[in-house]
């Protein structure tokens, strides 16, 4: 099938793909505007004829920065996994994936407040995980889920983090460093020609 999206409020064409849904299905994962929108769906082959079912669904779930882990899940052929955050002010935020039954993620970063791919990753986490840290902007940021391999499904989780605050002056804050190959990440405001 070849799957297409119009709109907002008309026929302007936003975006058409085929076989992306794993076998010969399409899937459209665009950013949407408030609006009304018209989607097309043509057999691949010229003259072809059969059944097909269209849906339409939100992104996975909401992740909340210095929340708690995400259990996602990998559940068909190419499949992906979105979550959706807001950045309220200029931080660095360490977007990551760790191991469930699956063992080995790609990450792509979009935003904000679009489908621009801000940044991807498929091995600086944990094991063969996925790890984002970027410098944000206010806005909404997109994330999406793969795994590695084409056709591997399973579960992991997913968070978002922030560096934890250190005060100049202050007393010693504790850290661990588990399991292995993870790491923490600290932040301090110094004064202007301070030397710390």
């Amino acid at each position: 099938d070849i799957l297409s999206l119009y709109g907002p409020n008309g026929l302007a064409l936003i975006s058409s793909e085929f076989e992306s849904g794993g076998g010969e299905l399409a899937t459209l994962t665009p950013y949407l505007a408030a609006g009304t929108y018209f989607a097309r769906v043509r057999a691949l082959i010229q003259g072809a004829t059969g059944t097909y079912t269209i849906s339409v669904s939100p992104l996975a779930s909401a992740v909340s920065p210095n929340g708690s882990s995400i259990v996602g899940a990998i559940e068909e052929w190419n499949g992906e996994d979105w979550y959706v955050f807001t950045v309220p002010s200029k931080n660095v935020y360490i977007i990551e994936t760790l191991e469930g039954t699956l063992t080995d993620t790609k990450l792509f970063l979009y935003g904000p407040n679009g489908l621009t791919l801000v940044n991807s990753d498929d091995h600086s986490g944990i094991g063969n995980m996925a790890k984002i840290v970027r410098y944000l902007n206010p806005g909404t940021y997109l994330v999406k889920v793969k795994a590695k391999s084409l056709g591997t499904t399973g579960t992991y989780s997913v968070r978002i983090t922030t560096p934890s605050s250190l005060v100049v002056n202050d007393s010693m804050a504790s850290g661990l460093i588990s399991p292995a190959g993870d790491e923490d990440w600290y932040q301090v405001t110094a004064d202007a020609g301070a030397t710390l």
